[in-house]
């Protein structure tokens, strides 16, 4: 067993940090541990190195960990890495492979090049600018105000009777079982009377639904030049016109705009008003529609993304609406495809699912776009005191889901979906502080007894507030599982099948998809692309690809998660797509490259239906050298077993 030394600590966090079992833990690690000579500072910085060799992202909160390795054995280096690296996630190095490396994931790397915020952390520290030798000198106390003073001397002990001896421990009285909670009946919109939104909205197990794609506005006037104001209009008239567009496509699946339960609104920067986004435009068309007397209000997130499409967009939405009336056509065959439980998919050793399977028969709450409470109100607007950091905003974010969550009867435990939107944080140099995210998230879904979720996490441009830098949303579903409510064919507002509106037009996706109520869901994570040689630097094209292979490559992990739970991609209904900006296109996000790939798996007649989609740019995910990450929706079949396998291929 090891010692418990400031070494050995960081070195368990670093594995633990890895997501790697201990059969599989890279060569370099293993000699460290098997030599006996070796010092605590050599396995320190040998986990260091190849936790980065093997993470998929360089944004990390290993700072935060190396700060509660070494806090007892070094307070002074502690506090200044909580200061300056906490916030680098050890962004600060690029690595390159040392040549001569025996085999994939075993060589050792060195720091290649520092940028900034590793140079800060040098000036500070007033050290060598690298992680790892400030972790060396600090075991090896030699770092400048590193050494924690002496301890005054003890006293000399006094002797003392023995004490008594303590009765015994009583057994701990077993806590009560959670109820159950009662599942909902009927569509339930949840939220303060003068709020123009909800808080939430829960959708019963019995109810079939609607989901739009991303819809975008029409042209106002096509004979306007590009780029002109006149073209498409400013926000409010965009939202008007997709609004409009959105009823008739609510008219064709039987439904209105007072159907409706979610908006997922996002806006660009209007180049028209010096390039802020036009939030308040927007409120003025939601109010037309959805604050005047006789319209219900909708669970709602609205936020800034870099681009869409056409640089003329300046919004795209998605709705979600809900069938008025319950139950589900009779299935041909007896039992419904999908699986008999919840399921939650992916690694034992990962933070979050790489997917989750919801059988028929549950119930739905959807959360609103949630947003920090203000930590203190009579700060000035601006300072970090008003809202606080990324952390304590997301706990701020995460504690008010969970008192909407009980207001339900539900619990964290029966969240299944999590998607959080962060914003460059000003007071980090405008940098995005996922590692903050990460420990706020861990406080919630990764300790005993808590359950994970399938997540997606990407930075946006902007919220609605300018001091917001988290906002999330959540998806639970009640556990209680209800027996469908089955009606006649032809039962008005109750669609008899999975219906893919557009499928036979020229576009290449869906306009939207109702999905009944006898169906099973599956919805992966936020899928991002592998690494596609290891060996190349970090940065570089050769490692990750350009949009279109790392597209490819997410697509064919969605294939095989598909393929684990029974699926294909010819399951598949909805995707929601996100791109970052190529540093070798100019910094353009590179759309069409996107496309390429979606042409080549998705929409082949008699393989890959088309599916319902949205696709906007961000300025960032968790990893820089990632360009996409995307997230699925399918749907089980209806009929089960041995019925099905004629339609089960492997794509790609």
């Amino acid at each position: 067993m090891l010692s418990a030394t400031p070494g050995n600590a960081l070195l368990a966090i670093c594995s633990e940090r890895q997501q790697l079992n201990s059969n599989s833990l890279p060569l370099t690690i293993s000699q460290a541990l098997s030599l006996g000579s070796s010092s605590d500072a050599a396995k320190c910085q040998l986990a260091f190195l190849d936790y980065h060799a093997h993470t998929l992202s360089r944004y990390s909160d290993f700072g935060v960990s190396i700060v509660k390795s070494l806090r007892k054995d070094c307070d002074g280096l502690g506090r200044a890495l909580k200061t300056c690296m906490a916030d680098m996630r050890c962004e600060s190095t690029n690595w390159a492979a040392r040549p001569g490396s025996a085999r994939r994931g075993a060589c050792t790397l060195l720091p290649r090049s520092l940028t900034r915020a590793g140079r800060s952390c040098s000036a500070r520290l007033s050290s060598t600018p690298s992680c790892t030798s400030m972790t060396s000198r600090c075991l090896k106390n030699t770092l400048p105000k590193c050494q924690a003073p002496p301890p005054p001397p003890l006293p000399p002990p006094s002797p003392r009777p023995p004490p008594p001896p303590s009765p015994p421990p009583s057994p701990p009285s077993p806590s009560p079982p959670r109820p159950t909670p009662v599942a909902p009946t009927e569509l339930s919109r949840f939220g303060a009377a003068t709020s123009s939104i909800l808080s939430g909205v829960t959708v019963p197990a019995t109810y079939a639904v609607y989901w739009s794609s991303g819809t975008v506005p029409a042209v106002k006037n096509a004979s306007a030049p590009a780029g002109s104001r006149e073209r498409f209009g400013n926000t409010t008239e965009q939202a008007i016109s997709i609004l409009e567009r959105m009823s008739t496509l609510l008219a064709e699946a039987g439904l209105t705009l007072a159907d409706a339960t979610y908006l997922r609104v996002f806006l660009v920067a209007d180049p028209h008003l010096n390039n802020t986004v036009d939030y308040q435009g927007w409120f003025n068309a939601y109010a037309l529609y959805f604050s005047k007397p006789g319209s219900v209000k909708t669970a709602r997130s609205t936020m800034a993304v870099t681009s869409l499409v056409n640089a003329d967009w300046l919004i795209e939405i998605e709705l979600w609406a809900a069938y008025p009336t319950k139950g589900a056509v009779a299935p041909d065959v007896v039992s419904a495809g999908g699986p008999d439980s919840l399921l939650r998919l992916g690694s034992a050793t990962s933070s979050i699912l790489s997917g989750v399977s919801v059988p028929t028969g549950h119930a739905y709450y959807h959360s609103s776009g949630t947003v920090p409470a203000a930590k203190n109100a009579s700060a000035p607007r601006g300072s970090r005191e008003r809202y606080g950091n990324t952390t304590e905003q997301a706990i701020s974010v995460l504690t008010r889901i969970q008192a909407l969550l009980r207001e339900q009867g539900l619990g964290m435990q029966d969240a299944v979906y999590v998607r959080c939107y962060l914003v460059a944080d000003p007071f980090l140099n405008g940098t995005v502080d996922f590692a903050g995210w990460n420990v706020a998230y861990a406080q919630f879904f990764n300790i005993p007894g808590s359950t994970r979720v399938a997540r997606s996490t990407l930075a946006v441009a902007g919220l609605v507030d300018a001091e917001w830098l988290v906002e999330i949303e959540l998806v639970a579903v009640y556990p209680e599982r209800q027996p469908l409510v089955y009606v006649p064919t032809g039962t008005p507002g109750v669609p008899s099948d999975l219906v893919r509106y557009g499928a036979n037009g020229t576009g290449n996706i869906l306009s939207g998809v109702t999905v009944p109520a006898d169906r099973a869901v599956y919805w992966s994570s936020g899928t991002v692309p592998p690494t596609a040689n290891a060996s190349a630097p970090v940065g570089s094209r050769e490692r990750l690809g350009n949009t279109t292979v790392q597209a490819l490559g997410i697509l064919r992990r969605l294939a095989e998660l598909s393929n684990e739970t029974g699926l294909s991609l010819a399951d598949a209904v909805f995707m929601r797509v996100y791109l970052t900006p190529d540093p070798f296109l100019n910094n353009t996000v590179d759309y069409q490259g996107w496309f390429n790939a979606y042409a080549q798996v998705m929409s082949l007649p008699g393989l890959t239906p088309k599916v319902a989609r949205s696709t906007m740019g961000v300025p960032t995910l968790v990893n820089r050298d990632w360009l996409i990450e995307i997230e699925l929706v399918s749907l089980y079949p209806k009929e089960a077993g041995p019925a099905a396998g004629h339609r089960r291929h492997q794509l790609l």
